[in-house]
């Protein structure tokens, strides 16, 4: 359908859903004095392990149909499931082998099997090369906790302690001002993607907006904790956060003219679905921990809520559609 045939609620409730996301995003503020402990970390954990079931469940559920075949019914919704559920399967599989110690790694720190007879030179290369593992998983280590992870309270605690010995003189700061950038350009994204997924339908739109709206916390409090760490008051960084949320309504619209051209529809959903899949698999699934039995049962759980919110989504889309179009 073309521009001029989406309704006006469509454009309502697209805005509606960027609007309550921004305010989200903007309110996270107010959770970082309760996230500098092992129970705001719990929290974090719990929204990365969420928001990757929903980031897989809306590519597969919603996303994957209309892409593929420009079409959504029950049949495709269970398919959908059922892939998303055998993804967070290995997902699970994968984090109890690390927990007891099985690990299958194809990187350098994997087990090196060295024959029993060889010369002392070899035995001088293993040990050099070895050494050096040893050093490059130490750096890494360094340098990710000076990046701060969106699950490493340590950086908003610190943030917190830096607030009261600087007043904003390293607000303007290049790594402040890369944050602001990527924050504007990531919520510009994200206002693509809604936009996109509602011009095909309510279901679609608000099942990519849960999606965006469940990683925008975690990813608005790691990027709040980074500029009150560099000096950044938090009445300036607030201001930033308000700008950069306009771009999302920009993307939005984008979104919803693009996406309603049936030429760029279809593809602008494919690539919408390969992002999703990326951010919650490559960006989000590292963050989530898995040092104990309990810690592993809690984060599936929550992957599985999230995928299961998006099955329901889908099978009552009809009645989504019926309830929102005023």
């Amino acid at each position: 359908r073309s521009v001029s045939e989406l309704s006006l609620s469509v454009w309502l409730v697209a805005s509606a859903s960027v609007l309550v996301i921004s305010l989200i995003g903007v309110l996270s503020v107010g959770f970082l004095p309760m996230l500098s402990d092992q129970r705001g970390d719990a929290v974090l954990q719990g929204f990365i392990c969420v928001a990757v079931g929903t980031l897989i469940g809306d590519s597969f559920i919603h996303l994957a149909p209309h892409a593929l075949t420009q079409s959504h019914s029950a049949e495709s919704t269970w398919k959908g499931f059922l892939a998303s559920m055998v993804v967070i399967a290995f997902i699970t599989l994968d984090k109890v082998l690390s927990y007891v110690g099985v690990k299958h790694s194809h990187s350098h720190s994997t087990t090196t099997f060295i024959p029993i007879l060889k010369s002392q030179q070899e035995d001088l290369a293993v040990d050099k090369e070895n050494r050096f593992e040893d050093s490059f998983s130490q750096t890494s280590t360094v340098l990710a906790d000076e990046c701060g992870s969106m699950s490493n309270s340590s950086i908003i605690q610190e943030g917190f302690n830096k607030q009261g010995h600087k007043h904003g003189h390293g607000g303007g700061s290049n790594t402040n001002l890369m944050v602001i950038i990527g924050d504007a350009i990531h919520n510009f994204a994200d206002g693509i993607a809604i936009g996109a997924a509602f011009s095909i339908g309510y279901g679609p739109g608000i099942s990519t907006s849960i999606a965006v709206l469940c990683h925008e916390l975690p990813h608005e409090v790691g990027d709040f904790a980074i500029l009150i760490q560099n000096g950044m008051t938090i009445k300036t960084a607030l201001m930033y956060n308000v700008v950069s949320s306009v771009t999302g309504f920009l993307g939005m619209c984008l979104g919803l003219i693009l996406g309603s051209n049936g030429d760029y529809s279809a593809w602008m959903i494919a690539g919408i679905m390969g992002v999703f899949l990326y951010v919650a698999l490559v960006s989000m699934l590292p963050e989530i921990s898995a040092h104990s039995t309990t810690t592993i049962c809690i984060n599936i759980s929550g992957m599985i809520v999230g995928v299961l919110l998006l099955l329901i989504i889908g099978l009552y889309e009809d009645s989504l559609v019926d309830f929102l179009a005023f």
